[in-house]
């Protein structure tokens, strides 16, 4: 084998291993999963036929959620829920945050437009825990996972749209983000 492919192999598993077993400290170390104080998801986007919205606000263990329409760049409410979390969904959180954390969030896209079926719609998120943590980016990009920020920012916006029993005004997937992910936690 050639010396640059051996090489190559090296530092492959190096990383591989380093990655692995940062997840794992993460997953099994209380302290290193953050204590979410607030959180506040805001999706948006425009289709053929209309505009919609979704929007989570979780403080303390309670989260409220809302979606509907856009109507004259006004959100127009069709269902509202409140749901609390249980301490092992607000531990699943808080890993799905660390991971939005961990991953390089500069390859993400700056937000897209709402205002017409060719923008690529806005997914902000905004977090506060032992810091603060806030990502503004396009829908299309956490829709895809074309990165492992937009890979993490999906799972994290799967979990919440999973909370609530029935489907979110009724979309099974809002843009290609449906509901839960298996769970980060099994096993423990």
């Amino acid at each position: 084998m050639n010396r640059v492919v051996q090489c190559s192999l090296v530092v492959f598993f190096c990383l591989l291993q380093a990655a692995c077993s940062s997840e794992s400290v993460l997953y099994n170390n209380p302290d290193t999963i953050p204590h979410i104080k607030a959180l506040q998801l805001y999706t948006a986007r425009a289709s053929l036929t209309d505009k919609s919205f979704e929007q989570y606000s979780l403080v303390k263990n309670q989260l409220y959620f809302e979606c509907g329409q856009i109507h004259r760049k006004r959100n127009a409410v069709a269902e509202q829920k409140t749901e609390t979390l249980s301490e092992e969904q607000l531990k699943e959180l808080g890993v799905l945050l660390a991971l939005v954390e961990q991953s390089p969030r500069e390859v993400l896209p700056e937000p897209g437009h709402v205002d017409s079926m060719f923008g690529d719609g806005k997914f902000l998120l905004d977090a506060q825990y032992e810091q603060s943590l806030k990502v503004e980016t396009e829908l299309d990009e956490v829709s895809n996972k074309g990165s492992n920020a937009a890979r993490a920012l999906h799972n994290l916006y799967s979990f919440l749209r999973g909370i609530p029993q029935v489907a979110p005004c009724g979309k099974k997937s809002f843009y290609g983000v449906g509901t839960p992910i298996p769970s980060l936690l099994e096993g423990e």
